[in-house]
């Protein structure tokens, strides 16, 4: 029985950790700046981010950012289920952010991407956003599978629209 138990214990560690983390890694340069202004620079970021700073050592920033997320993904099958699932999700997608103050540059790390309902009761958390293409098992037997990934590519979508640098790097021409 101890055997037994042992093998699921690391069936399941091993099912999480093969799971791939939503991860985003870029640097934003701003050439010429010594890394005093940098810091400005980046803690004026985490604030347009709507970020609260938790920690600063010498050259790294922490902080945990929070994303507004109203889920828009109609229910088809239902106007009751539409509303119900539409509530049980809406919440914040929360998420940790670390950055690197260098010289003319600072590095930022977006890690632990967290789906987190307002509803404290009878809500449906999506939970730690990855890389997988398809919604929470558990979500999809309780919604429908097409209706779970259409809100999972929803969330993830947020997240890329509202904090990931466009290639070009437009969006932070404003620091």
């Amino acid at each position: 029985m101890k055997k037994n138990l042992s093998v699921l214990f690391v069936l399941l560690s091993l099912s999480v950790f093969s799971q791939k983390f939503l991860e985003y890694n870029y640097t934003i340069n701003k050439d010429g700046f010594k890394k005093k202004k940098v810091i400005e620079l980046a803690t004026k970021w985490l604030e347009a981010h709507h970020c609260t700073l938790k920690e600063q050592k010498s050259d790294t920033l922490f902080a945990i950012g929070k994303l507004p997320f109203a889920n828009k993904v109609v229910y088809k099958d239902s106007k009751t289920y539409d509303r119900f699932y539409r509530e049980q999700t809406n919440g914040n997608i929360l998420y940790n952010v670390s950055i690197i103050v260098r010289k003319g540059a600072f590095d930022v790390k977006l890690t632990h991407f967290l789906h987190k309902p307002s509803r404290k009761f009878d809500s449906l958390s999506f939970g730690i956003i990855t890389k997988e293409k398809k919604g929470p098992k558990n979500i999809a037997q309780d919604t429908g599978e097409d209706y779970c990934n259409q809100v999972w590519s929803s969330i993830k979508n947020l997240i890329e629209e509202s904090i990931v640098p466009s290639e070009n790097g437009d969006d932070f021409s404003s620091l």
